[in-house]
């Protein structure tokens, strides 16, 4: 429960306006929090089903009903990772915005399937593909991002500052 009770206070923080974030950052990190909650509702769900079989005794019903959901959970929870790693790589709202539309895609698909009961392959076998996949769907992105640059136009400035500066010195309240 508390679990549940923090990713939801993280992803309403996320939501927060806040002019020290990037556009690219703010926006990878709402879609990385949205999508952590639509994981944990799919872990729910695997939780629910496989104790109600469990309980009814046949676990070996549980892991394969269980496990249908798996490849969801998986492509759902990696979002809160890669999307923020991409805006932080590229920094470039365009290609950010255009790979969470991709990845919200990616994952309505396998959502879909999964909540269909339609597999290819075994559960862990789909969260490898589906974890490999998702990856596979941040490098792509990386790669149009250095493409979809408009030409001439000057490099991403560096988000910690010139180099060497560090943070500037606090300064006491009445001090010059």
């Amino acid at each position: 429960m508390v679990l549940i009770a923090v990713v939801v206070a993280f992803t309403v923080a996320a939501f927060r306006a806040n002019p020290d974030v990037s556009p690219a950052m703010r926006l990878a990190v709402r879609f990385g929090f949205a999508a952590l909650l639509a994981s944990m509702a799919f872990g729910g769900v695997m939780i629910a089903r496989g104790m109600v079989e469990v309980l009814t005794g046949d676990p070996r019903v549980a892991y394969a009903l269980a496990g249908s959901l798996k490849p969801a959970h998986a492509v759902l929870m990696h979002g809160v990772l890669l999307l923020p790693a991409l805006a932080w790589a590229l920094g470039d709202l365009r290609v950010v915005r255009l790979a969470c539309w991709f990845y919200v895609g990616f994952a309505a698909l396998v959502s879909g399937l999964a909540v269909a009961g339609i597999t290819v392959v075994g559960p862990a076998a789909a969260s490898v593909l589906a974890a490999g996949a998702v990856t596979g769907l941040g490098l792509a992105a990386a790669v149009a991002g250095r493409f979809l640059r408009r030409p001439g136009s000057p490099p991403r400035p560096d988000p910690t500052g010139p180099r060497g500066a560090g943070p500037a010195p606090a300064r006491r309240p009445g001090s010059p």
